[in-house]
This record gives C-alpha cells, structure tokens and sequence, in this order.
C-alpha cells in the first residue's frame, strides 16, 4: 500500500505542474466510486453506501488538485445541478462496474450525455474498468467497444482495468489522465504580449522577456499574440519583433 500512495503522490504533483487542476470521477451507483475516492485520499478501503439523490464528494489529496464524485443515472430533475461543477473540469474519470454487463448501455448513455454538456467540450476522459478481479468482468477492450469509446473523435480518451479494492490499476489510471490533461490545458492556453511600440530602446529587452516565458515548459506548443500597442506615436515601429 505504501508502495502505491508513494506513486499516487509523485502522480498528483504531475496534475498541478501547469497550476490548479480540478478532475470529476463519475460512474453509476455501486460502480467503486467511492473506493476510488478514499483510496486516493486516505489509502484505505472503506465500506460505502450507495449515494441517495445528489450527494457531492470532493477531496483534495494535494494543494492545487481537486476530485469532485456523484452518482449518474436515474436523476432527471438534478440534471440541471450538473452544469455548475463541470466548469473549468480539466479531465474525466468516469468508473464502470466491469461485472455488471445488464448496465453496460445505460453506462454508455450517462458517459455521453456528460461529455456531451457545454462544459465538457475536449475534455478528456480516463474509463477505469473497475472490478477486474470478479470472474464475470470482460477485459478493457471489450467494455471500450460496449461503451463506444472509439466515437469520441473529438477528444482523448483511455482505458484501464482496475480493482479498486487492491489498488491494482489506479496509478497506471491517474497517471494517463495526468498526461491527458497536461495536454488539455496547453491547448486551451494562450499568449498576450503587449509591447510598447514607441519604446525602441527596450525593444531587445522586450524580444527576450517573450522568449524566455515561451521557452519554459509549461508553454510549449502554447499560441502567442503580440500587440504592437501605441500605434498612435509618431515614433510607432509597423514591424514584428526581430
């Protein structure tokens, strides 16, 4: 177990390399959610009751890093609840009961009607196919296809198998959807520079600074705006900068 908070530890770090980071962990009722939740938290197994109406959990295992969970499915009138917690959402994990083969479409129906809201557009979505343990649950390949998974061409996706009472596959889990949303959130990331056009002494000063910030890690591959601003001096330069 200390083998695998020590991974999940160096995993969290990696989510909050490009600043605050909030991840929702979905599924339906009884699919390990919960599990999941305080395996990431505390580490430990806990016994869990299924969730009545909309009750909302949120951890924060690491400053900057934040895991909202609720129940999907069978809640019609809490719909509209919804949309409040998917703003700003970096990444998805959504939890399948990979034994439950009688609610694989009804799984499949909630994951789309999530990623489907206005404030899940690209988002990207890691599927842990929990209860890898029981006999009657297929491998990861197989829920892909029952979930549709490869109909998701407007944003990246991943499976894993998972048991979430040992542990086993979370790390492999937490570590994709970390890479997946470091990804996200340099495409959502842009670049202003404001330069004073009529300082022409500062000019290299200005060429410098721009490079240094764009050279940095985090803004690799990020789009970048420079506005030659005080068009209006006589003394304004009409060029981009050298």
């Amino acid at each position: 177990m200390g083998i695998l908070w020590t991974k999940l530890s160096e995993t969290f770090s990696y989510f909050t390399e490009t600043g605050h980071c909030k991840i929702l962990l979905l599924g339906l009722d009884n699919a390990g959610k919960t599990t999941i939740l305080y395996k990431l938290k505390l580490n430990e197994v806990v016994s869990s009751i299924p969730t009545l109406g909309f009750n909302v959990e949120t951890v924060t295992p690491r400053k900057g890093l934040e895991f909202t969970v609720w129940d999907v499915g069978g809640q019609e009138r809490l719909r509209t609840l919804w949309s409040y917690y998917f703003q700003d959402t970096c990444g998805l994990i959504y939890v399948v009961d990979s034994n439950d083969r009688e609610r694989y479409e009804m799984a499949r129906e909630e994951l789309f009607r999530v990623i489907e809201s206005d404030g899940m557009r690209d988002v990207p979505v890691v599927v842990l196919a929990n209860k890898q343990d029981l006999p009657n649950s297929p491998k990861p390949d197989v829920l892909a296809e029952a979930l549709s998974l490869q109909k998701l061409k407007d944003r990246k996706w991943f499976i894993q198998g998972t048991c979430a009472n040992s542990g086993e596959g979370l790390y492999e889990g937490l570590n994709e959807m970390a890479k997946l949303v470091k990804d996200f959130k340099r495409t959502r990331q842009s670049l202003i520079y404001v330069v004073d056009s009529n300082d022409r002494e500062r000019y290299e000063m200005a060429r410098e600074e721009l490079f240094r910030v764009i050279e940095s890690d985090g803004m690799r591959d990020v789009p970048v705006v420079v506005l030659a601003n005080k068009q209006d001096l006589p003394s304004k330069y009409h060029t981009t900068l050298c």
